[in-house]
């Protein structure tokens, strides 16, 4: 699950990253454990979690495509599924939800 460290990113990203990617990032694994397991494997179901829950569509769009996940949804065969449900987020906000994604570790040790 990646951890958002707005702080890292440029200013003039950080109203932006804290708004719209803090959910992505603490939902990003939702649709593929607890409740979430009915919403599907993978970035589809954790986009679907979170939509059900009532998150914007952007935040949405940002959990269905973060951090290349429609490269996983491909090897998965979900590839299809993933591009005719969600459109891809803003790509400003995808690069550096990417970038914070890339450069935390899973205890939100910086990697990078």
């Amino acid at each position: 699950m990646p951890v958002i460290r707005s702080g890292s990113v440029s200013r003039g990203f950080a109203s932006s990253i804290t708004k719209s990617a803090c959910l992505p990032a603490s939902g990003a694994d939702q649709g593929g454990s607890g409740r979430g397991v009915v919403a599907g494997p993978g970035a589809p179901g954790s986009a679907r979690y979170l939509r059900d829950a009532g998150a914007s569509a952007q935040v949405v769009s940002l959990v269905a495509y973060h951090s290349c996940a429609e490269i996983e949804a491909g090897v998965r065969g979900l590839g299809a599924e993933l591009a005719a449900e969600f459109s891809p987020g803003d790509p400003v906000l995808s690069d550096a939800l990417l970038y914070c994604d890339m450069t935390t570790g899973p205890t939100a040790t910086t990697c990078a």
